[in-house]
């Protein structure tokens, strides 16, 4: 997690360091809408970890579930680039009035800052960015590859230690597929929307469930490069206005990157538009394949993708400007019909 150098909040109750037996807290380092995060000392073994805590306003059967999947998710996930987990438990004297249990897990902490700041704050060059980036592709596949979708990836949820090794974390809302899928995952109900609306898939924005798969997360990744290619998102969503910002996501085409950097024209360019597809079948169809085009472009080697053809750029263009294309069909039938009625005149 990212070191909070502010330690505890004072707006926070902090739970006793007593109450969770072989840890001593020291500070704050995150919260969200469902947990807190702090840094700790685990006694045995003694070593800094991030102790993750369900907040006790948040406590409920479905809140429970899904913090007791997260951990689970993360102790099937043995991958050098995603945070480990070490110990999970519950604090049978909880820390609200109720003293309701509280559970909690200890992971690896990463003493680290987010992707794009870290190659913000080194200057990183192109072709650094995409090598740290394949890290980031290879980990997400390794994943997929146990089943997991992230549905979350987002610069935030990767970071960077000091030794130039990113870390994907943040596996709260993550999906699990497979044979075991109805024991480990929760429900998520249709229209109900899961992840970080700037870097959701079109089929993701939707609210289905059923429809989010592997290549979301090639979406969301696709995202995330582009912002850490040029420091800017695709799209200018307002987050305060969800059906616009989802109607643009599902509709409109992101800004190529050569809008921002003449430099990114190209096989990049053309990378990151296939990660951006609406189409699921469109897309990469796994992480792995879109970290083979970014190696092939770092070796000049040819790349699979190919920009999108000038009779499909037509069809989306007609698909998102249906009015205009029926008035300018109208307009060319009355001008075609008009000249074939002046030559049949005369």
């Amino acid at each position: 997690m990212e070191t909070d150098s502010s330690g505890l909040d004072s707006d926070l109750t902090a739970p006793a360091p007593h109450l969770i037996q072989g840890f001593t807290l020291e500070g704050l380092l995150g919260q969200g809408g469902m947990g807190l995060v702090y840094r700790a000392i685990q006694q045995r073994p003694r070593r800094p970890v991030a102790l993750k805590l369900l907040r006790a306003t948040a406590v409920s059967q479905r809140a429970m579930r899904r913090f007791e999947r997260e951990a689970e998710i993360l102790g099937k996930l043995q991958h050098p680039s995603i945070a480990r987990i070490y110990e999970a438990g519950v604090i049978e004297a909880g820390t609200d009035a109720a003293g309701a249990p509280t559970p909690y897990f200890a992971m690896e902490l990463i003493d680290g800052v987010g992707l794009c700041r870290y190659a913000e704050a080194n200057d990183l060059p192109i072709e650094d960015r995409v090598e740290l980036f394949i890290t980031v592709c290879d980990a997400v596949h390794y994943a997929h590859e146990q089943g997991v979708v992230h549905r979350d990836l987002k610069p935030a949820n990767i970071l960077v230690d000091h030794s130039g090794q990113a870390k994907v974390l943040d596996f709260g809302i993550a999906r699990v597929t497979g044979s075991d899928q109805t024991l480990t995952t929760m429900q998520t109900d249709i229209g109900q929307l899961l992840g970080t609306l700037a870097y959701m898939s079109p089929e993701q924005v939707v609210g289905d469930p059923a429809s989010i798969d592997a290549r979301s997360d090639v979406y969301a990744l696709g995202v995330t490069l582009y912002e850490l290619l040029c420091g800017k998102l695709p799209y200018n969503i307002n987050p305060n206005s969800l059906p616009e910002a989802a109607r643009i996501i599902r509709e409109e085409d992101p800004a190529p990157l050569s809008t921002h950097d003449r430099a990114m024209r190209g096989d990049l360019e053309t990378i990151v538009g296939r990660c951006l597809e609406k189409e699921p079948h469109r897309r990469y169809a796994s992480a792995e394949a879109l970290a083979q085009d970014l190696r092939r472009y770092l070796s000049s080697q040819p790349i699979e993708a190919r920009p999108p053809s000038g009779w499909y750029q037509t069809t989306r263009f007609a698909k998102r400007n249906k009015v205009l294309v029926v008035g300018l069909a109208a307009v060319f039938v009355t001008l075609v019909l008009g000249m074939l009625g002046t030559s049949l005149g005369l």
